[in-house]
């Protein structure tokens, strides 16, 4: 059954949305790095979606690429709304059957929960901008009993990057004649990088590059190019994905050659997870 927030979760919706009824508010889906809120609004629960890199979408792009997925501007209301500031797009919400009686946000790697909309607006998010509706009605709404919804079944993170066992053999013995020292150095400055997604601010947002945001990915960084088959290593990781951006700061842009898809490009569905895949085959045909 969905529930209701704990006292620290409300701590962190007042942070972020001051405006929120911390004690109206549903969570619907666990913390996870496996989608975001643009994913779900489009139904994905396995990918996570962001097509504009490490760029953050004006309104003229957040309704292209809306307008590939079946959706349209919408005057006034609409089952999709985005939530942005005067420049800059950062938020989807949904809602209608399957999400509940009022509004559905997956917050970055942050909770899933329904709430008022009106109640995110002028937080993190900035303010409702626009709202799409499917281009053809395929069913009338139904009416949904104002009760605590069910939440479906959540499989367990699992990574969907990954190597076969040749592939596998071939990136080990390149971190093995790395120097212990500097495996162990980035071991911990991986890992005091990680546990700065948890930040409330950042844990909300869906923009990758957002999570460089920090003195601890300067300090990742800092150890190298060297360090890169050990970032390359942690893209098979469920949420290792973030680790794409650190392999662009630390020379390794040839990696990511062709991925500045158009909007409208299926391949945008794969999320970072598919770009993950793409650049650690990349990465096994040129070193290993």
């Amino acid at each position: 059954m969905a529930r209701r927030l704990t006292a620290s979760e409300k701590s962190i919706v007042r942070s972020q949305w001051p405006r929120m009824d911390v004690d109206d508010v549903w969570v619907s889906g666990p913390a996870t790095g496996a989608y975001n809120c643009l994913a779900w609004t489009l139904g994905i629960d396995n990918r996570w979606v962001w097509p504009w890199g490490t760029r953050e979408p004006s309104v003229s792009q957040f309704n292209s690429f809306f307008r590939s997925r079946g959706y349209v501007v919408s005057s006034g209301s609409g089952i999709i709304a985005g939530f942005g500031t005067s420049s800059d797009m950062l938020h989807a919400s949904i809602t209608g059957p399957g999400h509940g009686t009022r509004w559905e946000s997956k917050c970055g790697r942050w909770l899933r929960i329904q709430h008022g909309l009106g109640e995110m607006e002028r937080g993190a998010y900035g303010i409702v901008r626009v709202f799409y509706r499917q281009e053809t009605a395929l069913r009338a709404e139904p009416v949904v009993p104002p009760v605590a919804p069910e939440i479906g079944k959540f499989e367990a993170e699992e990574s969907l990057v990954m190597l076969v066992d040749e592939e596998k053999k071939g990136l080990s013995a390149l971190i093995e004649r790395l120097d212990a020292n500097l495996q162990q150095r980035f071991q911990e400055a991986y890992e005091h990088w990680r546990e700065t997604w948890d930040q409330p601010w950042l844990a909300c947002s869906s923009n990758p590059a957002d999570y460089t945001r920090s003195q601890a990915f300067f300090d990742l960084i800092a150890l190298g190019p060297e360090i890169a088959p050990l970032l390359v290593h942690k893209l098979q990781e469920p949420d290792g994905f973030f680790a794409l951006q650190a392999l662009r700061y630390v020379g390794r842009d040839a990696l990511f050659a062709g991925q500045d898809y158009d909007l409208d490009d299926p391949r945008h569905l794969q999320g970072e997870q598919g770009k993950a895949q793409e650049v650690l085959q990349r990465f096994i045909a040129l070193e290993c």
